[in-house]
Parts: C-alpha cells; sequence; structure tokens
C-alpha cells in the first residue's frame, strides 16, 4: 500500500492548514451534478469527497487501503467512505473523479465504462519547490487523447499545498519518507506555533473532463 502512518501524519497536517481541497473543490464543480451520484475513486484520506458532499453532492468515497478509509472516516465523520477496488466496479456512475490517480491511459477505458456522464481526472506537474522530483507528462496525456478522438477540457491551476512541520528533523523525515531525498532548503520559518517551519510547495495541477462517447 501506499500510504503509511507516517505518510498519512504529514498529509493530515499538510491539508487541515491549506486550503488545497477547498481550491480543488471549486474548480471541480462546475463539472459535475448535484443530483447524481459521484464516486470519487482512490479518495485517499477523502478531504476532496468530504468537502463535495457538504456542499450538497451525492457522493461515494472509495480506496483500497482499509486503514485510510478508517482515517477518512474519523477526520469526517461522514458516512460516505467504504474500502473498496476501484477496478471492481459494479455500478454506473454520472461522474467519476480520479484525483491524483493512476495512470489515465492505461486505465481510460475501464472507467469511460463505467460513468455515464463524464470523468475527472487531475494530475500534478510537482510544480515549485519538489518539482524536480518528478516530469509534467501532461503533454503525453493530451496526445493519448487526442490519438482517440476522445472529448476533453483541461484546466490548468496552482494552489498552494504547503507541508507544515514541528522541528528540523520532521522535514527531514517527511523528505526523506516522500521524496526519498535529504534536500530541505526550502525549509523556511513559519508563524505557528505548534508548527514553527514549512516547506512551501505551489502545486500545479491539471484538471481534464472527459467526455464519455454517446452510444450510437
Amino acid at each position: 500500500m501506499w500510504w503509511s502512518k507516517e505518510k498519512i501524519y504529514y498529509y493530515i497536517n499538510a491539508a487541515e492548514k491549506s486550503s488545497f481541497h477547498e481550491n480543488l473543490a471549486s474548480v471541480i464543480m462546475p463539472h459535475i451534478c448535484r443530483n447524481k451520484m459521484i464516486l470519487d475513486a482512490g479518495c485517499g484520506l477523502g478531504y476532496l469527497a468530504s468537502i463535495l458532499k457538504e456542499e450538497g453532492y451525492e457522493i461515494k468515497a472509495i480506496d483500497n487501503d482499509e486503514s485510510v478509509i478508517k482515517e477518512a472516516e474519523r477526520i469526517h465523520k461522514k458516512h460516505i467512505f467504504s474500502a473498496a477496488d476501484a477496478f471492481a466496479l459494479t455500478d454506473v456512475y454520472e461522474t467519476i473523479i480520479l484525483s491524483f490517480f493512476g495512470n489515465i491511459r492505461e486505465n481510460l477505458d475501464y472507467f469511460l465504462s463505467h460513468v455515464s456522464g463524464n470523468l475527472i481526472y487531475i494530475t500534478s506537474a510537482h510544480s515549485g519547490v519538489i518539482s524536480g522530483f518528478r516530469k509534467d507528462k501532461s503533454c503525453d496525456i493530451d496526445i493519448f487523447l487526442a490519438s482517440r478522438d476522445i472529448k476533453f477540457k483541461k484546466e490548468e491551476h496552482e494552489f498552494h499545498f504547503d507541508q507544515v512541520l514541528k522541528s528540523i528533523d520532521e522535514a527531514y523525515d517527511f523528505m526523506s519518507i516522500t521524496y526519498s531525498s535529504s534536500a530541505i532548503s526550502k525549509l523556511e520559518k513559519n508563524e505557528d506555533e505548534e508548527f514553527p517551519f514549512v516547506i512551501k510547495n505551489r502545486k500545479k495541477i491539471y484538471v481534464y473532463v472527459i467526455e464519455k462517447e454517446e452510444e450510437t
């Protein structure tokens, strides 16, 4: 499993000290229907799904990691989460959200077979302090979708998702666990007594709204 206790710990601290998920929800909402069922596949700690539920959307959120689902239930106190395999779906949803979830080129046909409306795929260009660790592959996605004559809209956004830290030791630990690196040159002082250090991360993301072709 990708998640560990340490990754959960750092993610919760970052999520609860930023508006990243609120910003993400705000750019998704124009593309989803309020009165039709949405699936957040691979929901992780459930911040995005929880916000959409609070905004009045019908949503189910699944992840195959039971430990992270238990954490999502503990954090958000909502009955929308379940441990389930996103590759064993039996229902069809108006929209499926894939947020930082796998390779769309490998999974496109499968997920499109389980939507009646559209597929929302969110991926990161890893802009900012950690930009050197992963390559922006959005052009490859564009070419792939175009080669399949798939209709899609692509939006580019940048939101802060800073990592707050209680000590310099935590900074080294975070970089080692998350990026297998000891480089923390961007560590800054933070005006927060509980988290006096921060690694700034302005995260560039792409939101793909992929339309399902009408059957003839």
